[in-house]
């Protein structure tokens, strides 16, 4: 592994600060994780998940109790207010203890004592950025090129890895500026997939002036086709550069990319039309008949009251979907038809560019499995970390629909696999808070896994933690008798009394 060359500098600005707790401020690939793992790797370092640092959570205190000094978590606080609940942490935390928090967004809270990391000191040196591209290329950049990296990237530390590491396979030149960058396929893909769509609009108001981000804006610019053109095959010339984004688990949102090149949200006339879209969405090859949509979405109508609202359904589905935000004008796209119907089945236009969520968890997970069987571990584990954050929550949060449920579950359960493979993959790289963080996720969400709870058991046992292994028995233990009625395994009991009796 590649130590970046600006963690050691890092490092010291926040051994430097006295307050109790330190804000990493940073953006997608700004090298907060890199810093979060050599903050780990210090003596008296604890990582914590960001549930861990949840009101009436015990991981804190137990962390304390059990001498750690440094306790770092890669998140907030999910629920509630989580600057508040800082603030709470802050004023608990014993002298000398300190803990690092890292977020996309800068924390306010009236009376939390905290000191900042912005993404001005995470940003690399020029003399970093020459280093990086010295160890990930393979040779080190004259004057010259370090300047135009810097100038093209601000010091964006992640598309600055990448773009060295595509020129190490290739054995090209430095990039000439933020255009060749983002011309780079995996600059490209970490930009529009990490970067636009994972920040907020107030976020991405903050990078607005990001020399990349202004490259990937003129290239979208250039693609995206005028209206009114017809593209081969006949589909409309729009519907090629008409993009939608369907984030569908967790609380549903759909977006349309618009001609300002900002995401809009679409509001739906009726609710009935939006779980169309999702059944269709969540689809094999995003379709269905005619007599699938009115069972799973009209099941206890009668036929009058189908016949009656089948089509206006459909019609105010198109109408939502090619409406434009107010911000651009109050023009329907008539010329594109996002739902079309075809030999009896209707279907989301595979001409337009449709971004779906379970698509992409789908992907990830497959893309997971591959790359383990293939014995390479850090980038199944990358794949399995993408997937990861994908999922919001459950499929459709808040849509009770009996077709809808059963997607549920088989999404929910693949998200489970995806925990799983990661704590398995992070556990044989070595990496063990980060699988610590993996199977504490898991078990928040399928608390019987009792395999799960051993090997938490196992990690604790390596570090001389026999309380925190007791601890995790003893939570196992109580949560199969109440749900299960059931005693722990034989072999359990057996593992759990031999970690009890090791010596570290």
């Amino acid at each position: 592994m590649v130590r970046p060359p600006q963690i050691d500098r890092l490092v010291r600005l926040i051994e430097s600060f006295k307050a109790p707790v330190v804000q990493v401020w940073g953006w997608p690939g700004s090298g907060r994780s890199a810093l979060l793992a050599a903050l780990l790797e210090r003596d008296g370092a604890v990582g914590l998940a960001p549930a861990d640092l949840a009101a009436g959570g015990s991981a804190v205190e137990e962390a304390v109790a059990g001498g750690a000094t440094l306790l770092v978590c890669h998140g907030l606080p999910g629920a509630g207010e989580p600057e508040e609940r800082l603030r709470v942490l802050a004023e608990a935390l014993p002298a000398g203890r300190r803990l690092v928090v890292a977020t996309s967004r800068q924390v306010v809270a009236p009376g939390l004592l905290h000191a900042l990391l912005t993404p001005e000191d995470l940003a690399l040196t020029s003399g970093e950025v020459a280093a990086l591209w010295r160890l990930v290329a393979g040779r080190m950049p004259d004057r010259t090129e370090t300047l135009r990296l810097v100038r093209s990237t601000d010091g964006w530390y992640l598309p600055l890895r990448l773009a060295a590491a595509a020129a190490a396979e290739s054995g090209g030149a430095v990039p000439a500026d933020a255009a060749e960058l983002v011309a780079v396929p995996a600059v490209e893909r970490f930009l529009r997939y990490r970067v636009l769509e994972e920040l907020t609009e107030p976020e991405l108001d903050e990078l607005a002036g990001a020399p990349l981000l202004r490259a990937l804006s003129d290239q979208a610019t250039s693609t995206v086709p005028s209206r009114g053109r017809r593209a081969a095959g006949g589909a409309p010339g729009a519907a090629a550069g008409l993009r939608f984004e369907l984030r569908l688990l967790g609380r549903p949102e759909v977006h349309r990319l618009g001609v300002d090149l900002v995401w809009h949200r679409i509001s739906f006339t009726l609710k009935r039309g939006f779980r169309v879209l999702a059944y269709l969405a969540t689809s094999p090859e995003r379709r269905a008949s005619r007599e699938e949509l009115i069972e799973e979405l009209w099941p206890e109508s009668d036929r009058e009251t189908i016949e009656r609202n089948f089509h206006p359904t459909l019609s105010h589905l198109r109408r939502d979907l090619r409406r434009r935000a107010r911000a651009e004008s109050s023009v329907e796209l008539r010329d594109v038809d996002p739902l079309i119907h075809h030999e009896g089945l209707y279907e989301l236009d595979p001409a337009i560019d449709w971004w779906i969520d379970v698509d992409e968890l789908r992907r990830l997970a497959e893309q997971g499995r591959q790359l383990a069987r293939e014995g390479l571990d850090e980038r199944a584990a990358e794949a399995w970390l993408a997937a990861w954050r994908l999922y919001r929550g459950p499929l459709l949060d808040g849509v009770y629909d009996r077709w809808a449920a059963g997607r549920r579950e088989t999404l929910h359960g693949l998200h489970l696999e995806v925990l799983r493979s990661l704590g398995e993959a992070f556990e044989r790289l070595g990496r063990s808070d980060e699988a610590i963080d993996a199977y504490r996720a898991l078990l928040a969400e399928d608390p019987l896994q009792e395999g799960v709870h051993v090997a938490l058991m196992r990690f604790y046992a390596g570090r001389g933690r026999r309380d925190l292994v007791r601890r995790q028995y003893e939570r196992m233990s109580n949560l199969l008798r109440a749900e299960l009625g059931v005693e722990p395994l034989a072999e359990t009991t057996e593992e759990y009394h031999r970690l009890m009796l090791e010596r570290v």
